[in-house]
């Protein structure tokens, strides 16, 4: 064979091996450029557990470290918080800070600071972590993430009210409404200012009022699940005036509103333990005993301590009312060490209370 037809063969044969080579590289980024593609349809619809579950395959086709990669993991773990699985949206939003850490001034990715420390501040908030969740949103803040200036406000005022700073609280929420973008800020002025600073003050008319304001303009704009948890704060409130059987109606409902998005395991979490607390008012054990099962297994995912602290609150008045007095004695108690742990000291004295009632 001459010279010349050798090398064109043997350029042909590495010419082709190099495509053999290749072609499986352009179809798999192909492959991977879709499934981006298909994650952010997915969050854009509200599809939670899709933007998991396709971001996981679409991370397989990207390089470590490029934008794509980093991308998802910026999409996913905003799906992460709204499913309330704190383990995956921690990983995967510090996965973005690291890179945006790495970058100094933000590099190409196309995340806001501010943002990124308003989605860090909600898995510090679902933790219960309020001295770092106050930190992230004021961070957001002064990053001028003011695009939600009223929402992050308000989320503030909520972390106050969970360490029962209620003054502190009420005022961020007033400054909060001064900065309404229209009429979901002003339902959720309402919501916040009922549930979270009033009704835990017992202020429960003043309370109530704010709680239907908010629930009936929810229900105007069609935010069934925002409802749904207002209507599980009146279910409180009929609680803490003793009426078992309406705080059962409410809270029942609430459930209903809550799981209209199957996933809203957040929104589930709160409701189940004050409706098993209303079952048990009512006699109805075998079905808050459901309750507190359902809850136990969510909070397993969400690990919110507040969370668990009730739980543990409604397992002992369930152990009480069946007479398991050891049993309720063990639950309470350490209801009592978790709600103090999560600065709840007026809730740790009622549940105190039911302890000291035990027989013995």
């Amino acid at each position: 064979m001459p010279t010349s037809v050798a090398i064109i063969v043997m350029v042909l044969a590495i010419a082709g091996a190099a495509l053999i080579l290749t072609e499986p590289r352009r179809r798999s980024r192909k492959l991977a450029g879709a499934l981006f593609e298909a994650v952010g349809q997915a969050l854009g619809a509200g599809q939670y557990g899709r933007v998991l579950e396709v971001g996981a395959l679409a991370l397989e086709g990207f390089k470590k470290g490029s934008e794509p990669w980093l991308l998802t993991h910026w999409m996913m773990g905003q799906a992460a918080v709204m499913l309330a699985d704190t383990t995956s949206a921690e990983h995967h939003l510090r996965t973005v800070r690291s890179a945006l850490d790495a970058e100094m001034t933000g590099g190409p990715l196309d995340v806001e600071p501010g943002r990124l420390h308003w989605w860090l501040g909600h898995v510090a908030l679902l933790q219960e972590q309020h001295d770092e969740a106050a930190h992230l949103f004021q961070r957001s803040l002064a990053a001028g993430d003011d695009g939600g200036r009223a929402h992050t406000l308000r989320v503030l005022g909520q972390v106050e009210a969970s360490r029962e700073r209620f003054d502190v609280a009420h005022r961020l929420l007033r400054e909060s409404r001064e900065h309404s973008a229209g009429p979901l800020d002003d339902h959720g002025y309402h919501a916040a200012l009922g549930g979270d600073v009033l009704l835990p003050q017992g202020r429960i008319d003043e309370a109530l009022d704010h709680l239907d304001r908010a629930e009936q303009g929810y229900l105007e704009l069609g935010e069934v699940i925002d409802a749904g948890r207002v209507r599980a704060h009146r279910g409180q409130a009929a609680l803490e005036r003793g009426d078992s059987d309406e705080a059962v109606r409410l809270l029942r409902e609430a459930l209903g509103f809550v799981t209209t998005r199957s996933d809203n395991a957040a929104g589930e979490l709160f409701v189940l333990p004050r409706l098993a607390m209303a079952e048990i008012g009512t006699g109805d054990l075998t079905e808050a005993g459901r309750r507190i099962e359902r809850a136990d297994q969510l909070n397993d995912v969400v690990r919110s301590p507040e969370t668990g602290a009730r739980i543990r609150w409604a397992a002992g008045r369930l152990a009480a009312a069946k007479g398991h007095d050891a049993e309720a004695r063990d639950q309470l108690a350490r209801a009592i060490r978790e709600f103090d742990a999560v600065e709840k000291p007026s809730v740790a004295r009622v549940v105190d209370a039911d302890l000291q009632g035990l027989p013995g």
